[in-house]
């Protein structure tokens, strides 16, 4: 598989495609990390999703040439993509408690609850136009609320 840079057509990078075995061992590897990430405190959680945020920044001008020169999308849009990763990683660590919380259902006749539970790891095939943006949008909120 070859990365191509699409504003001089060079190849930047080849990457070799995985196997079928190779594929099934990373996602043995991902249900394995799912097991102990399940038992991790939300607190935990948020800080380090907030980190990952702070990180972003920290090299968002590293990434921002990254994808400009992989995807040729210009810098000022690259640019913005980086810090709105960054506010939807403080966004979850802030609200997501709120948000998962149990919610009650009122009935005449007993007590009933809406709960939120983790269901392991989840597949993500996102499209190209914003490689940072749309990862973030997926994963981040997946790795925040896989809690319990």
């Amino acid at each position: 598989m070859q990365s191509i840079n699409p504003a001089t057509g060079q190849i930047i990078q080849e990457y070799p495609e995985h196997s079928l075995a190779e594929c099934c061992d990373i996602l043995l590897k991902v249900d394995k990390a799912w097991e102990s990430w399940k038992f991790t405190a939300f607190s935990e959680r948020a800080r380090l999703i907030k980190q990952v945020g702070r990180e972003l920044l920290v090299y968002r001008d590293q990434y921002v040439r990254l994808i400009t020169q992989k995807m040729g999308k210009i810098l000022k849009t690259a640019r913005t993509e980086m810090e709105k990763c960054a506010s939807i990683c403080d966004y979850y660590a802030d609200h997501a408690a709120a948000m998962l919380a149990d919610e009650a259902i009122p009935l005449e006749t007993g007590r009933s609850f809406v709960t939120f539970e983790p269901i392991g790891a989840v597949l993500g095939i996102m499209p190209w136009n914003f490689p940072f943006w749309q990862a973030c949008r997926f994963a981040v909120s997946r790795l925040i609320k896989e809690i319990r």
